[in-house]
């Protein structure tokens, strides 16, 4: 089995096999932003093409110099899916799916709307940066094609700590993982490793391990060391903020407790 590069998205609508796909976000890493499956791949990129420029994909708006994983991960984060709901906010996601509505609705904050600014974003920012890796499977063998996305999603999902928007599990930020419950080894190594970052790529060529290597570990982290720090940092300032509110006020998020009116002192 081979990885293709298929080009930009929008070149990518004349692939004419089945397999596993990649949507990639070429930025200033390769990053895998979405994994799935079809029976023909081309089919499948327009309808993705489609959704992206009518609102009715996930867009994360980070320009060609920027790591869209910075968005992605939740890494020292409590309550991932606030975060994501204050970085629709900020209208850094515009989260959805490929559902067939009248109307493109963010599910992180219903009431936005998929205005011509983020049309624009789109057009000029987020399309020209999307490219297409394919793995073809031929004769197209559903099951395997699965099995093989749920493998690629679980371990990225957990190198890079991905959150995801809702609280179930299946549901990553890389797409529903459908065999969740355990990591998956792929026996049959790949004849190429599709043009990822480096973390990345040696997740691709260990996919018949059990466990995710060491090095691959490493090399996320010191990818993203300063977003690490800088979460670290806002979290050690909040720690400090709340033990100078608790020993100022020491009942200060305290339980209720009953107090007998006939005690003494009281």
């Amino acid at each position: 089995m081979e990885w293709k590069y298929c080009g930009n998205i929008t070149k990518s609508t004349g692939t004419p096999f089945g397999g596993v796909y990649l949507i990639v976000h070429e930025g200033l890493h390769n990053r895998v932003v979405y994994v799935g499956t079809s029976n023909h791949i081309g089919r499948r990129m327009d309808q993705h093409y489609v959704g992206y420029i009518t609102g009715h994909r996930t867009i994360w708006r980070v320009k060609k110099d920027q790591d869209v994983y910075t968005l992605m991960s939740a890494w020292h984060i409590g309550n991932f899916i606030n975060y994501f709901i204050n970085l629709a906010e900020e209208k850094s996601i515009w989260a959805s799916t490929t559902i067939d509505k009248v109307m493109p609705r963010n599910l992180l904050l219903p009431s936005q709307d998929f205005d011509e600014e983020w049309r624009g974003w789109v057009a000029e920012h987020y399309i020209p940066n999307i490219g297409i890796w394919a793995l073809r499977i031929d004769p197209y063998n559903a099951k395997l094609a699965v099995l093989i996305e749920s493998a690629i999603q679980r371990r990225l999902v957990k190198l890079f700590q991905l959150g995801r928007f809702f609280n179930f599990k299946d549901y990553s930020v890389l797409g529903k993982i459908e065999f969740n419950k355990s990591i998956i080894k792929i026996k049959k190594p790949f004849e190429s490793i599709p043009d990822v970052d480096q973390a990345s790529r040696i997740v691709f060529s260990s996919l018949n391990e059990r466990l995710i290597p060491e090095e691959a570990k490493n090399i996320a982290l010191q990818q993203l060391s300063s977003l690490i720090s800088e979460r670290l940092e806002r979290k050690r300032l909040y720690q400090c903020k709340i033990a100078e509110v608790q020993k100022k006020y020491p009942s200060q998020w305290q339980p209720w407790k009953f107090r007998n009116p006939y005690l003494v002192g009281f």
